[in-house]
């Protein structure tokens, strides 16, 4: 379970277990978007040495994509309903946004004005499409 707290409005805390996905994708992360610190805390009257991750409101966007896209179960601390509908509406509109440009791109993959003869191989159809598609963006 993946726990995001709100420490002020624009930093938040995450708080997991050791897992070496979610640790890889903070590391991708830019600097500039997250801090790791080491801090302890006091659970079940025993003190604790743990790592946590402090965000910004850039990071917590893909944080959330991330972790729904891998079926992470997560929490929210400190959040009231309207920054909770706020974060649900922004990942919504990434989505939907992200959904209409593949598709408008995937429509647009028009391959046969390319000459792929100077190949010594002839790709595939979907080698093809991924010519067009990286060339457009």
């Amino acid at each position: 379970m993946v726990y995001l707290e709100k420490i002020d409005k624009k930093e938040y805390k995450v708080k997991f277990g050791y897992d070496g996905r979610l640790i890889a994708f903070f590391k991708g992360l830019p600097k500039g978007q997250v801090r790791t610190i080491k801090e302890i805390e006091i659970v079940d009257g025993v003190q604790e040495e743990v790592w946590n991750r402090y965000i910004n409101e850039q990071a917590l966007l893909k944080l959330l994509i991330f972790l729904k896209d891998n079926f992470y179960k997560f929490g929210f601390i400190n959040f009231n309903k309207e920054e909770f509908e706020h974060l649900k509406n922004a990942f919504k509109e990434r989505q939907e946004r992200i959904r209409a440009i593949l598709s408008g791109k995937k429509k647009s993959l028009d391959f046969s004005g390319i000459n792929f003869d100077f190949l010594k191989h002839q790709p595939f159809d979907y080698q093809k499409e991924a010519v067009v598609f990286f060339d457009g963006t």
